[in-house]
């Protein structure tokens, strides 16, 4: 069985593009006046969007803003900056203490002058916020099993729910859809105008073409740093509307010290000069992802050809060459088949909640092979985008297998596990030049900007 991976597709690029962090820890932090991280970006400012966390917008609200839980990848376990500690009174309601170091930064448009302590009010006005704009299903049906949010004394709020829940369970889903904390002066969150928060960076100056952040010297990791001789970027300076070509230009000449972009074609053309330029790129998954699952309980999946037979027929590597120049994050495997030619299947019942444009390629390559396609309650197949908040993977898996039972298919997780398979996901780009480093691999899997340090130029 061969997996076509995109990153393994590519693989020889990111050996050339993705730098060693080891090398860094040894390195003198360049403490000038001009230690501000420049990024080009093909996004403007309507593509901002609180309640979503495609790539851009998720960039830009972790460096604002704090979540009121986060999942660490490393610890396997939920994690908070402004949460010092939590406990459950019973498995249907769960107490959170807030951190007394943690403020929000001032904002005029809110009539916030100076910095303000966290108060719990402002943990409860975030979650209501986000369970009524939501882009995202899961995580307002997650909501919706909050009963009741209280304050308990001067920092401690207490969320009842409405029926008793596995601790481990909650906490992973509570912490993988990242809420955003705003302060309750904030009622709605419209653009990126709107927006306080209390993370590393304060926004400072929001234009057409530019936006401006500025480090926030309250937050708590800024002091928990005390005299070490760690420099954070005193600000992120990001520029918009910025075309691809553009892009390339800049990072060359050194104009800018990253981009975000969602194609990186015009690169891969210039291999020659990416080497020499680039010193990291990370692939970052965007907030949906196309499934096909399969009925087993349908008749057709007794020959075990038939299902392979499928699988070969809705193969998205094609697609992703033909229709979107490979800017796809593929995970689909093709399986060497014994015997491709035994399919028994002239029909098939097939539910479709996908894009269009994909739909009509699967469409064209049932139609080539002749197998009729009919629709039905419970279908054979069903092609469908998982609209999802979170990238990590055991909340994408049991996204899948809510919706592979909502689809009236077996109620197994183990089947729905076997039968459900990632096809396609959009992914933004984002490549720093060899000025940038991290001090650890967790931007990776979480925009930990505490990590980013700016060297001294090479």
């Amino acid at each position: 069985m061969k997996n076509w991976d995109f990153k393994y597709r590519w693989s020889i690029i990111l050996l050339l593009l993705i730098a060693s962090c080891s090398d860094s820890k040894n390195s003198s932090f360049l403490e000038s006046d001009n230690n501000v991280i420049s990024i080009a970006t093909d996004e403007n400012l309507k593509s901002f969007n609180f309640y979503s966390n495609n790539v851009f917008s998720k960039f830009i609200k972790d460096l604002v803003c704090e979540p009121i839980f986060y999942y660490n990848a490393t610890t396997k376990k939920a994690t908070s900056t402004i949460i010092s500690s939590y406990k459950w009174v019973h498995e249907s309601e769960i107490e959170l203490t807030i951190l007394p170091t943690v403020y929000f930064q001032n904002n005029q448009r809110h009539k916030l002058y100076k910095e303000r302590k966290l108060t719990p009010k402002d943990i409860a006005h975030s979650i209501l916020l986000q369970k009524e704009n939501t882009s995202y299903p899961e995580v307002r049906k997650f909501l919706e099993t909050f009963e009741k949010i209280t304050q308990k004394g001067k920092d401690v709020l207490v969320i009842s729910l409405k029926k008793s829940v596995d601790p481990q369970v909650f906490l992973l889903e509570f912490a993988s859809i990242e809420i955003p904390v705003v302060p309750v002066e904030v009622e709605k969150i419209s653009s990126l105008k709107d927006v306080v928060g209390n993370g590393l960076y304060s926004l400072d100056v929001i234009a057409e073409n530019q936006i401006r952040l500025k480090l926030f010297k309250r937050h708590t990791k800024i002091k928990a740093l005390g005299n070490k001789s760690i420099i954070l970027p005193k600000g992120y300076l990001i520029n918009l509307d910025i075309p691809h070509n553009k892009q390339f230009q800049l990072l060359k000449e050194k104009s800018v010290d990253g981009i975000i972009t969602s194609s990186i074609s015009v690169f891969i053309k210039k291999i020659n000069q990416i080497k020499n330029t680039f010193g990291n790129m990370i692939i970052r998954k965007e907030d949906e992802l196309h499934i096909a699952a399969f009925n087993f309980e349908k008749s057709f999946t007794s020959n075990y050809s038939n299902i392979e037979y499928i699988k070969k027929l809705i193969d998205p590597t094609a697609y992703n060459q033909v229709y979107c120049n490979n800017q796809l994050n593929t995970f689909y495997s093709i399986y060497d088949l014994e015997d491709f030619s035994g399919n028994t299947i002239s029909s098939l019942t097939v539910n479709f909640e996908c894009d269009e444009k994909f739909k009509n390629y699967i469409l064209t390559k049932f139609n080539e092979k002749n197998i009729n396609l009919q629709h039905t309650d419970t279908p054979d197949l069903s092609i469908y985008k998982l609209i999802t908040p979170t990238n990590n993977s055991q909340m994408i898996n049991q996204y899948i297998y809510r919706k592979y039972i909502s689809l009236g298919f077996i109620n197994n997780e183990k089947v729905a596990k076997e039968a459900s398979i990632k096809l396609f996901q959009p992914i933004k780009y984002i490549l720093f030049n060899r000025n940038i480093k991290f001090r650890n691999d967790s931007f990776e899997t979480r925009n930990d900007f505490s990590s980013v340090y700016k060297y001294e130029d090479w």
